[in-house]
């Protein structure tokens, strides 16, 4: 008999289309069952209708777990989700609901019937503090949580909040279409609780009218500090098949910016997001989902992975997923929803790039091209340097991405030397002095601070043919790393449009040199390392938006060309959408004055907009593929827009005119509109690729330049490929 595997979400198919009707089926409903993860799952067993429950046989590994399951569950789990289908279960189908208790390790649940039929699926279990597909767990990590295991696991607690009548001046009502306001959240204390009349009341979108009281659940996953927020009852319990009331089974995924190698654990952003949860929302948050706690997508996946699987066993089944994040968030959620598709099911980005890696190579870039700006300072004035940079702003290099008095340790970050400088220990830990962190000559076995070697169960470690003396002394290699500017030709766009001279075009392409392992500039330009490449590109670490087709997504773009947060970007991350998708109508890019940040009002819009969104694809029986109903019900205000204030401007000709913006220095050098190349395929260079005439003279010191060719932008780059989901680096 057929065995049904699926996860809740929106991207899930119907079971009905697979299977027959009261067939025998084992259902998996906390996650995928390959990648389960803590004590419990939340499973059904569908039987056939002429079978009688009392002799239904369900064992997990031979032993008997049908006293766990029970028959009437079913209408309890399926309340508040519209259309059951999705996730393989009828109401008119006898089904046997209930949790499981798993250990680590593979486990086959069994169901059988007496006139002969069985099914069997087979669910791996991971512990609850990982890991599970992001491979093994960087170390040191110190827990900050109480805890003094070395897993950092601390007992789960719970803790109630309420929002006091009148907050913020709104009176006592807050319900869809209420804008988002401060955070008014207080202690709800259960020995003494306030008084009814002081506590405000919120109307969920299904309708349900609760005072504004939250359970706050606070634990540990991943080795990562989890909350889950939600509209509640103090004093009352549920379970998955008996679920909160007021919640309206939508969860919204809050993720945090920033990027660091960092080896403390700290906790992730507050749940108190009062436009969501007065609308009915779980709210969930991680400190592993904040990439300046741990610049790891992978990770950031995983723990978001195993925080779901939580509340799916713990409050019940999940309708659809929304995730929201700026910056650093933004990458978290463009590399879940394209490399770990169904976790996440519509996007809120704000101040977005596209991957980490791309952020990496404009800040390296920034610093090659700083050493030679600052070598000719006359040479290069700023004007001459954002021509070859392709900022607006000279600010944009000289801030976060290689600013000179930057550093974590005085707030402000360096990007460059953060990323690949493997002695910079504020950038590991907030600990001063690690003895642990590397140290060339004293230390050539300690923890590399430097993003490559912080994600080396993605990248795996450098061949013996490339090793420096220190890791020969190690005996084993560094991360591989995959920055690379061989070929790249820095400034031509510039030159083509006569904002530079062709000997400024080639004393700049001469100078500029690389970064070495250890981020000391070289001479000859930065070689990536060949196994990175590959691996970058199978695993979606430079975005491949292919999954996306069917996942909608606002990008709400704070107009900036100061610092480091571009509108360029929005529109690489379009260009990567039409280059895999063929078109990206499953996108709307909403633009405002002002800088990165992004007004709470049209931030509380572009939510119930996705919403919105969401909600109608679900309900579409009328149209195929998922594809197909994202496009069909966007709705009318999700389009391509800009702000001033909150009066939405859709001419986008007229939008286009008002928000100006710049590009980069591998987009400047004459890369392609995705801004996907690691490294590039060479070529010899061609007269008409160059505007200004060269000398014969001139045209001889290029080659010399570039004595193994330039790059060939046309085509893809070396080791680039379609991304491969669901990989696993166990």
């Amino acid at each position: 008999m057929a065995v049904v595997l699926m996860t809740v979400g929106i991207t899930t198919l119907p079971a009905a289309h697979a299977t027959p009707s009261g067939a025998l089926r084992i259902v998996v409903l906390s996650a995928k069952p390959v990648w389960v993860s803590g004590p419990t799952a939340l499973i059904a067993v569908t039987v056939p209708t002429h079978a009688d429950l009392r002799y239904v046989d369900v064992t997990l590994d031979d032993r008997p777990v049908v006293s766990s399951l029970r028959s009437d569950r079913l209408p309890g789990l399926l309340r508040g989700v519209p259309e059951p289908g999705l996730l393989g279960l009828d109401l008119a189908v006898p089904t046997l609901v209930g949790l499981v208790q798993l250990s680590p390790g593979r486990h086959v649940l069994q169901a059988s019937i007496p006139d002969g039929h069985r099914t069997q699926t087979t669910i791996t279990d991971y512990p609850a503090h990982g890991p599970m597909f992001a491979g093994p767990q960087v170390q040191p990590w110190h827990c900050n949580d109480g805890s003094t295991s070395a897993d950092c696991a601390v007992a789960t607690r719970y803790a109630y909040y309420y929002v006091p009548r009148g907050a913020a001046g709104l009176g006592n009502q807050f319900s869809v279409g209420s804008p988002p306001v401060a955070n008014e959240f207080m202690p709800y204390n259960t020995a003494k609780p306030p008084s009814r009349s002081a506590i405000a009341t919120a109307t969920s979108d299904q309708g349900v009218t609760v005072p504004f009281v939250i359970r706050v659940e606070t634990g540990v996953l991943d080795r990562g500090t989890y909350q889950i927020g939600v509209l509640a009852t103090p004093g009352k319990s549920w379970k998955p098949w008996h679920s909160p009331p007021a919640w309206n089974h939508k969860v919204d995924v809050e993720v945090g910016g920033n990027c660091r190698a960092w080896h403390d654990q700290t906790p992730g952003l507050p749940v108190f997001d009062e436009h969501a949860l007065a609308r009915g929302y779980a709210v969930m948050t991680s400190g592993l989902d904040i990439l300046g706690n741990d610049c790891n997508p992978v990770v950031a996946a995983e723990s978001l992975a195993m925080t779901k699987a939580r509340l799916i066993d713990e409050y019940g089944l999940v309708r659809f997923t929304i995730g929201e994040g700026c910056s650093g968030g933004s990458i978290i959620l463009n590399a879940v929803t394209s490399n770990y598709p169904g976790l996440v099911d519509g996007l809120m980005l704000m101040c977005s790039f596209p991957d980490i890696w791309q952020v990496t190579q404009q800040a390296e870039d920034c610093h090659v091209l700083d050493r030679v700006f600052d070598l000719h300072p006359l040479r290069w004035p700023l004007p001459a340097q954002d021509d070859v940079t392709g900022y607006l702003e000279p600010t944009t290099c000289r801030s976060l991405f290689d600013g000179p008095q930057a550093g974590f340790t005085t707030g402000v970050p360096d990007y460059a030397r953060s990323m690949f400088d493997p002695g910079n220990a504020s950038n590991c830990t907030a600990e001063i002095n690690p003895p642990w962190v590397y140290n060339a000559s004293t230390n050539p076995g300690g923890v590399r601070c430097t993003l490559q070697d912080y994600q080396q169960a993605i990248w795996g470690q450098r061949p013996r043919s490339v090793w420096t003396e220190a890791e020969k002394r190690i005996g084993h290699g560094f991360a591989n790393r995959p920055y690379d500017n061989v070929g790249v030709q820095y400034g031509l766009v510039a030159l083509n449009h006569h904002e530079i001279s062709v000997d400024q075009f080639l004393s700049l392409n001469r100078e500029v040199g690389g970064i070495d392992i250890n981020w000391a500039h070289t001479a000859a330009r930065s070689v990536a390392d060949h196994h990175a490449l590959e691996v970058a590109y199978r695993t979606g670490q430079i975005l491949d938006p292919r999954a996306q087709a069917g996942v909608p997504i606002i990008d709400l773009r704070g107009h900036d060309n100061e610092e480091i947060h571009l509108d360029i970007d929005s529109y690489v991350e379009r260009a990567r959408l039409d280059q895999a998708n063929g078109g990206h109508r499953n996108e709307a890019l909403w633009l405002e004055l002002g800088d990165y940040e992004q007004d709470p009002a049209v931030a509380g819009r572009a939510f119930d907009d996705l919403d919105a969104w969401l909600s109608a694809v679900q309900r579409d029986r009328q149209h195929g593929s998922l594809v197909q109903k994202v496009d069909a019900n966007r709705p009318p205000t999700a389009v391509d827009s800009c702000w001033t204030g909150e009066q939405q401007v859709t001419l986008w000709s007229q939008c286009q005119k008002v928000y100006v913006h710049g590009t980069d220095p591998r987009l400047a050098a004459g890369g392609p509109p995705q801004d996907n190349l690691l490294k590039c395929r060479l070529t010899a260079p061609r007269r008409s690729r160059y505007v200004p005439r060269l000398s014969a003279a001139q045209w001889q010191e290029l080659t010399s330049v570039f004595p193994d060719g330039v790059c060939n932008d046309a085509v893809p780059g070396i080791g680039q490929r379609p991304a491969v989901p669901w990989t696993s680096f166990s």
